[in-house]
């Protein structure tokens, strides 16, 4: 049909041509016509309506893949707003590359005093009556980024400490923590774990 339609066109001459374009200008100008007010306004909406919705669904999908989303700014901020306030912060984060980008930032190992392996059973190893016991007594908010990275019995190893530390049941031992991460970034490792596994880490 595309080949039969093809030899038609090329056979056909110039006059040909501008009267059947001339017929087609003509229907489009006799429906238009036709077409009351109300009609008419309802055929653009419907337009303005989908082509909204387009540029709705673009903006979703350029979003959803936007690397940044300046997380790390508002943590800064957050950070030196209350060190302003003369109170003490404590950024961590849970690779050293996330830490550094933080103002004053650690890993959750060197803050929290976190053994290299972490098990179920893990504990951090900070006394009451040391000096980073004293610190983290003294703390009034924790940023930790990369929080969906972080294995779950290392958040457990650490909330524990501040219960202890805090002598509260709370969670985290009642201090202000403000947990922030991509889900869209590798979980945990996990060696020779299965896909639960995985999740459950």
């Amino acid at each position: 049909m595309a080949q039969r339609g093809q030899k038609r066109r090329a056979e056909e001459t110039e006059e040909q041509r501008n009267r059947r374009s001339s017929d087609m200008a003509q229907c489009g100008q006799e429906r238009n016509a036709e077409e009351t007010e109300e009609q008419r306004n309802s055929r653009l909406s419907d337009m303005a309506q989908r082509s909204q919705e387009r540029r709705a669904e673009e903006s979703r999908r350029t979003k959803e893949w936007q690397i940044g989303s300046y997380k790390s700014f508002l943590f800064n901020a957050l950070i030196l707003s209350v060190r302003g306030l003369g109170e003490i912060v404590v950024p961590i984060a849970w690779t050293g590359i996330a830490a550094i980008i933080l103002e004053g930032g650690r890993t959750a190992h060197y803050r929290y005093k976190l053994p290299v392996r972490i098990l179920n059973n893990s504990s951090c190893s900070i006394p009451h009556n040391t000096e980073d016991g004293r610190f983290l007594k003294a703390e009034k908010l924790i940023i930790w980024d990369e929080c969906t990275m972080t294995p779950h019995h290392a958040l457990s190893a650490v909330e524990r400490l501040l219960r202890d530390l805090m002598n509260s049941d709370l969670t985290f031992g009642g201090k202000v923590s403000v947990l922030g991460g991509d889900w869209r970034h590798i979980l945990p490792v996990a060696v020779h774990a299965n896909r639960t596994t995985i999740i459950e880490t």
